[in-house]
């Protein structure tokens, strides 16, 4: 809508002639400027969105491809990332929801591609995924393994458990989604008792962009303690590409804590 500056009235569409009193119509400078600005949000929204898909394709080729990605995908994906980095902090003068926009886009982008590789990832160790209990707890996705293993005489049923938080992730999160985590692994475990033929080892994981040094050192001493069993939380920092767990192996769980952690690193990586 544009003012007439002879009559006040407010005319559709900026003709040569005010509909109302046939005085000519000029645009005014700071109608022009905000007009402008508004151009340039559209503008970017959908070059972010663009660009935001390119990346999604080319990722989910990277994630397919493994070590055997061809260079001139990598260098294209590190050019996406690089023009949208741009566009989010373009000089412009753009609206905060340009940048909110971008950034969660970018988050939600970020883990899904992560939940991708982590898909192969297990398929290769023969983990299916599976919907079961998703609503008796929270949580993103499952996926579960069982088969024989000798070393521990059993029959072993090895859930992994994962669940994304933007951020804020906090230490009783862990702790409460990490017991929920193994008691859903248990009720995976079937006829056979813990220690008699049946055991459960339990990766419960969250994925989040970034975690502090609190979190990091409490992970460093959080190691649950059960019979027959193994509970193994695990905290994947997106942005610094951490996989972080408990480091060192306790005595109750000297035969097993080595495989554990090499499963963990090899399962959870960020590529």
């Amino acid at each position: 809508m544009f003012n007439c500056s002879v009559c006040n009235q407010k005319n559709s569409d900026l003709g040569r002639f005010c509909i109302y009193c046939g005085s000519q119509l000029t645009k005014s400078s700071s109608s022009s400027a905000k007009d402008s600005d508004l151009f340039a949000n559209k503008h970017i929204q959908t070059l972010l969105s663009i660009h935001i898909r390119r990346l999604e394709k080319l990722r989910e080729r990277k994630a397919l491809q493994g070590i055997s990605t061809d260079a001139a995908i990598l260098i294209e994906i590190e050019d996406i990332e690089t023009e949208i980095e741009r566009l989010r902090h373009s000089p412009n003068n753009l609206s905060r929801t340009i940048s909110n926009f971008s950034q969660t886009t970018l988050e939600n982008l970020s883990f899904n591609n992560y939940l991708e590789s982590l898909e192969i990832r297990t398929a290769y160790d023969d983990y299916t995924r599976i919907q079961r209990g998703s609503q008796s707890i929270s949580v993103s996705t499952l996926f579960v393994r069982r088969k024989f293993q000798t070393m521990k005489f059993s029959y072993v049923s090895t859930l992994v458990a994962v669940k994304f938080v933007e951020s804020n992730l906090t230490m009783d999160q862990i702790r409460l989604f990490s017991k929920e985590s193994f008691q859903l692994g248990l009720e995976l475990v079937g006829m056979l008792p813990r220690g008699a033929g049946g055991a459960a080892v339990v990766y419960p994981a969250f994925v989040t962009q970034t975690v502090d040094d609190g979190i990091r050192a409490f992970m460093k001493n959080f190691c649950p303690k059960h019979w027959a069993s193994c509970e193994f939380p695990v905290v994947v920092a997106l942005s610094s590409k951490e996989v972080i767990f408990y480091p060192s192996t306790p005595i109750w769980g000297s035969l097993y804590y080595s495989g554990f952690r090499q499963e963990a690193r090899r399962l959870f990586c960020v590529e």
